[in-house]
């Protein structure tokens, strides 16, 4: 029997806070901004976004009912990853690269990763190993590899394992598979154990809240023995640490807040779900312009919470209102003519960008907006089968 996991919903517009104001405050302060100021540590404590939004990712896998683990066909899983790849491809444009693998190419290839899993014998076990393994390999053998190899042999190894940047790719696998598998792990000890979890029981409770004493602790130990905490191309220890304090927490308030049925109505406001959460990326991108064109950098820390806000509650609305626009579109009868159009707004916007040089402009951040809300609606809108497919095989 389907449950429809409305924690899962309010962690995803939590996500989708994080990521607003920690755009928000790089927006309106850059590399101005301190941790020691207020706007400087919301602006970092958003940072946490990618973690939330990628741990999700595993969790929605995990929690998916028995009759939902089926194989998806190889047509439609390799249409999702492309076109969340692709999405990302648009991005790179805008900044003048070829190539970029960033946000939402990584839940792409998260998705890719985690439907493979799930149709062997043995997922979980094999989603545990590979968590550790993810681990193992940018904390453990890519600093190794580089102290053990010469400069330029360490180098390679370093980008390899995660241990030292690459141009163009925000998100290595090592170590940020780590939070889909462990997402689903999650997932499928909820699924599994609902009747426990979702009560927000007190053994649920304390375990939860051990993890955050944990994460907490080793937090505290690296950050005073002088370990950065950063993740921008390559995540630190002190960085990965600290990630795990926002997994158990979020997980710890929300379900504590959904034991009030009051309390879990006022979140509704949070609630994405679909494809709303891949839309809220490129609607914030031109809420926070259209919001920056009006106050260049607001005069205070009152006022950049204000700002951030606003702009969290207009872009979480549009996202929603989109999700559902596109659902009563792809009802139509002439979807083929939607889905041309569809590719054809993108196809203009990578146009624009490529021929423009993208930048950060209006015409830039509109032309990037909307070709992935175009690529969001086409996970909904499908193409339809050629006519000549959907005629029964004669017998023989």
């Amino acid at each position: 029997m389907r449950q429809n996991w409305d924690e899962l919903d309010v962690l995803r517009g939590f996500a989708a806070l994080l990521m607003i104001f920690n755009h928000a405050g790089v927006d309106w302060y850059g590399d101005e901004s301190s941790r020691t100021t207020a706007e400087g540590f919301l602006t970092y404590v958003g940072s946490f976004a990618p973690v939330a939004f990628f741990l999700l990712t595993g969790l929605g896998y995990g929690v998916a009912p028995l009759g939902d683990r089926e194989k998806t066909h190889q047509y439609g899983l390799a249409n999702k990853v492309g076109i969340l790849v692709f999405a990302d491809v648009l991005l790179a444009w805008q900044h003048g690269y070829w190539v970029g693998l960033n946000f939402l190419g990584f839940i792409g290839i998260s998705t890719l990763v985690l439907e493979k899993l799930r149709a062997t014998k043995h997922p979980v076990a094999l989603a545990a190993l590979a968590a550790a393994a993810v681990l193992g390999i940018r904390f453990g053998v890519g600093p190794q590899l580089m102290a053990r190899l010469g400069a330029e042999s360490g180098a390679v190894a370093g980008s390899l394992t995660g241990a030292n940047g690459v141009d163009g790719l925000a998100y290595s696998p090592f170590p940020w598979l780590f939070y889909p598998l462990v997402g689903y792990l999650l997932g499928r000890t909820a699924q599994r154990w609902s009747e426990r979890v979702r009560p927000a029981a007190l053994e649920t409770c304390l375990l939860l809240a051990f993890g955050v004493i944990v994460a907490t602790g080793a937090a505290f130990v690296l950050g005073a023995a002088g370990r950065p905490a950063f993740r921008w191309g390559v995540m630190t220890i002190a960085f990965f640490a600290q990630s795990l304090i926002v997994v158990f927490a979020s997980l710890l308030v929300v379900l504590v807040a959904h034991r009030s049925p009051r309390l879990a109505e006022g979140l509704k406001p949070l609630h994405l779900r679909g494809v709303s959460s891949l839309a809220v990326v490129p609607v914030h991108y031109v809420v926070l312009f259209a919001v920056g064109w009006i106050v260049a950098r607001p005069p205070s820390v009152v006022m950049f919470i204000l700002f951030a806000v606003v702009a969290s509650v207009i872009s979480l609305a549009a996202a929603r209102q989109f999700a559902g626009g596109i659902a009563q579109v792809g009802k139509l009868q002439n979807r083929a003519t939607v889905w041309n159009g569809l590719a054809l707004l993108v196809a203009a916007s990578g146009v624009v960008l490529l021929t423009r040089n993208g930048g950060p402009g209006a015409v830039g951040v509109t032309a990037l907006a909307l070709g992935q809300l175009g690529l969001c609606a086409l996970l909904v809108v499908r193409k339809p089968a050629p006519a000549h497919a959907l005629r029964p095989v004669p017998r023989t």
